[in-house]
């Protein structure tokens, strides 16, 4: 306590009124305060600015949120090639059936898949009594997602033999779907040329002629679709049977000698081939 009380004059000294120390304390001060005051209302204004910045980049991402996240997921990440399919061929025809949509689309997968050992839009499809149809569906449900996003319109088809039809014509937004690249806008072409002049009822016959639907499955029963490979593969086995079940020829036969027995006309082998190669080609 004694230290602490003989320090008692001494700042009553320093504070003394119209001391030196006192004035230079005090001016030291002010400019301090001034410095303080000028930095605080930098700071305060850059703080303020920067908050309001940020507040409306939040607000307006916030606010597109909605918007954007459907745009981003009505079409989900495995359904976006078939999205792009359907529009393309929407685009392309102008005005189109759901049950030629459909058609079109499995041709198109069933000879991708002869090609690449798999379907573009990578659906699989089932035995119906309508013809081929995607599993669930899956065409028409990605055609009514595609409409909500307005690529395409959809309305009833007056002309269809259930009274259920509908019909197909390109929307307001139809340009924000349709790239398919290649190898598959190649077999997109290649079935347009076929395929796309055809009528319905006409479409829908050819549909059941190719071999996975013509194989004859149970209904609702997963069509199995092959490659060249393997349909040239089985038709050499069929062509081995054939050759060993054939009765041997009559000797006494007169044949040309110019002529291998492969080429002799009502030959195994000749007819055989000639099988091989129709059945390799559809």
């Amino acid at each position: 306590m004694g230290s602490r009380s003989g320090e008692l004059p001494i700042v009553a000294e320093r504070l003394r009124p119209g001391s030196g120390s006192v004035s230079m304390s005090l001016r030291l001060t002010s400019l301090g305060s001034f410095f303080r005051s000028v930095w605080g209302t930098i700071v305060t204004k850059w703080i303020v600015t920067t908050h309001t910045y940020l507040l409306g980049w939040y607000g307006h991402r916030v606010s597109d949120a909605p918007a954007r996240e459907s745009a981003e997921s009505a079409i989900a990440p495995r359904d976006r090639v078939l999205a792009d399919l359907e529009a393309l061929l929407v685009a392309r025809l102008g005005k189109v059936g759901r049950t030629k949509l459909v058609k079109l689309i499995y041709l198109i997968d069933e000879r991708f898949y002869s090609h690449h050992g798999r379907t573009l839009t990578g659906h699989v499809y089932i035995y119906d009594d309508w013809g081929p149809n995607a599993v669930g569906h899956a065409i028409a449900k990605v055609g009514d997602e595609l409409r909500d996003e307005k690529v395409v319109d959809i309305e009833p088809d007056p002309h269809a033999p259930t009274g259920h039809g509908f019909l197909y014509r390109p929307g307001e937004a139809i340009s924000a779907y349709g790239e398919v690249s290649e190898p598959g806008r190649e077999v997109v072409e290649d079935i347009l040329r076929e395929y796309g002049h055809m009528s319905r009822d006409q479409i829908t016959k050819a549909s059941k002629a190719t071999r996975p639907f013509a194989s004859h499955p149970a209904k609702y029963e997963r069509l199995q679709m092959t490659t060249l490979e393997d349909s040239a593969t089985a038709a050499l086995l069929r062509l081995s049977k054939e050759a060993e079940d054939f009765p041997a020829s009559d000797s006494t036969d007169s044949e040309p000698d110019d002529l291998s027995w492969e080429e002799r006309p009502g030959s195994w082998a000749s007819d055989s081939q000639s099988r091989v190669l129709r059945e390799v080609s559809t």
